[in-house]
């Protein structure tokens, strides 16, 4: 069995981020927001919920304030890119020497340094400003402790459950709320029982108030 490559330095994962944001065009003022989750769907309801967050997301967050980035895997991240309707602010990070899993429906490719998934790992924990969460397993509490060690929020859906709902030791810090959302809210993408386009409105809610 083939031994996996060691990973990136730190140093390595980091420049590879900063020319990553570079390319895509993000200046001091621009917030780029990472989307993360799961490469199949646990909670029945995921799927619709990603795709009424990134339709919203599309029509709400202005032209510039934000660009969205996905890691190009089947799932959470290929729903959401089919579902936002402008491709000029999607990207997707994918690992050296091609796209390996999932055809992106919207947006540009670009590739991180290192050739495999766990060098994506390490540089896409560290390109945004903004992580939201959904599902998701031991990669995606692995990107959100990179996110955080990084200073970056990192908003999960508890609801999706996974990751998300704090498995895989996903990172503590990342289900205290922000100081620019509101309890009411907030709760909204923790409650199982609350009704999907209402936590929907409340995730959409939360980014808009991270990224203006």
């Amino acid at each position: 069995k083939e031994e996996p490559p060691p990973p990136l330095s730190d140093e390595a994962a980091e420049a590879s981020a900063v020319e990553i944001r570079k390319l895509m065009g993000a200046d001091a003022s621009t917030r780029v927001v990472c989307v993360l989750g799961s490469a199949s769907f646990s909670c029945p309801d995921t799927a619709e919920m990603i795709a009424g967050v990134a339709e919203a997301l599309s029509a709400k967050v202005a032209p510039g304030a934000a660009l969205f980035v996905t890691g190009g895997m089947p799932g959470a991240q290929q729903a959401f890119s089919r579902a936002f309707g402008d491709a000029r602010r999607l990207w997707h990070v994918v690992p050296g020497g091609g796209f390996p899993c999932a055809s992106p429906a919207e947006g540009a490719v670009v590739e991180a340094a290192g050739t495999c998934q766990q060098h994506k790992q390490q540089v896409l924990g560290r390109v945004g400003d903004v992580y939201l969460t959904f599902e998701g397993g031991p990669g995606v509490a692995k990107e959100a402790r990179l996110a955080v060690a990084n200073t970056a929020i990192v908003v999960p859906v508890r609801r999706t459950g996974g990751a998300s709902s704090g498995m895989f030791d996903f990172p503590a810090a990342a289900f205290e709320r922000p100081d620019c959302v509101d309890d009411e809210t907030w709760a909204l993408l923790e409650s199982a029982e609350a009704p999907l386009q209402a936590s929907i409105d409340a995730i959409v809610q939360v980014v808009v108030r991270l990224v203006g």
